[in-house]
Parts: C-alpha cells; sequence; structure tokens
C-alpha cells in the first residue's frame, strides 16, 4: 500500500474558482478542472468535504439516465449535483453528528458543508417518502453487515 502526504498549501483562491456565491460547486467541464493543479484540487476537497466534483458531462449523461422520471440524490452532501440536475437531494448528515464529527477530526479528515437544499433523510427514509423512479448516488457510506467486511457502522 502506498501513500503520499500532502503539504498544507493555502488553497483558499479555489474557493472563487469552484464555488458559487451560495456555497454550491460550479458544474465545471471536467477540460476546467484538468487545469488546476491536481495536488491543489485534491486538498481542496479534503478542506471542503467534498467527494466528488460533478462536471457538466456528468449532469448531462445523468440527466439522459433520468430521462424525465422522478429521482432523487441520497448522499447529496453539498448538494451541488442535485441542485444541477434539478431533483430533490437528501442526506443523512451524519457528519454533524459529535461523534462522527470527533472521530473525522481526530484523522484530519474534514466533514461536509451539507447544502440549503439538502433535506434530511437517511436512504432507505428518503426512498420511502419521496417515492422516486431513479435515485442517483456518489460516494455512500454503506451500512455494515456482520456477515461480510462490507460497510460502516455508520452507513445507511
Amino acid at each position: 500500500m502506498s501513500f503520499q502526504v500532502i503539504p498544507n498549501i493555502d488553497v483558499t483562491y479555489l474557493n472563487e474558482i469552484l464555488f458559487d456565491d451560495d456555497g454550491y460547486l460550479k458544474i465545471l467541464d471536467s477540460s476546467e478542472y484538468e487545469k488546476i493543479d491536481y495536488t491543489h484540487l485534491r486538498l481542496f476537497c479534503n478542506k471542503n468535504g467534498i467527494y466528488s466534483l460533478p462536471t457538466t458531462e456528468l449532469v448531462e449523461w445523468a440527466r439522459g439516465q433520468i430521462d424525465g422520471r422522478r429521482a432523487i440524490e441520497i448522499g447529496s452532501g453539498n448538494g451541488s449535483f442535485a441542485k444541477a440536475l434539478g431533483i430533490t437531494a437528501t442526506d443523512s448528515y451524519m457528519q454533524e453528528r459529535s461523534d462522527i464529527a470527533a472521530y473525522y477530526k481526530e484523522n484530519g479528515q474534514f466533514t461536509v458543508k451539507y447544502g440549503k437544499n439538502v433535506k434530511k433523510f437517511d436512504a432507505k427514509k428518503a426512498i420511502k417518502k419521496l417515492k422516486p423512479r431513479v435515485v442517483v448516488a456518489c460516494w455512500i457510506t454503506q451500512i455494515y453487515k456482520p456477515d461480510s467486511d462490507q460497510g460502516n457502522v455508520w452507513g445507511s
């Protein structure tokens, strides 16, 4: 197993490039991300609790897959992807729990800054209540299954 220690570089200049005025990620072409130093981009994501950077290409592809059907996003985090798709954003808000936030902090990891558009539902409740035809998700914390080595005790 290999790893890389990333120096604590000031990457706040990326806030203006990557966030809109409301704190959502701007949806950019993948070619725009290629112009940003990869180490800076990784550090930006880490410091802002961002797990994915939705691109115009991804949004266009996902719209085609949704094809006008009622859809939601689970595990929405910042809410940028759901906002770009015009669908309901949901998340369990688990990283706001004090025990989980403390665990993340101990491990040098920053927590998600949930978007204003993100409704508080765990995945199962969101699907049961909102009854979507399509569920969109990226980087979901899977619930731990005792009979396997997969998942996370905080998953949903």
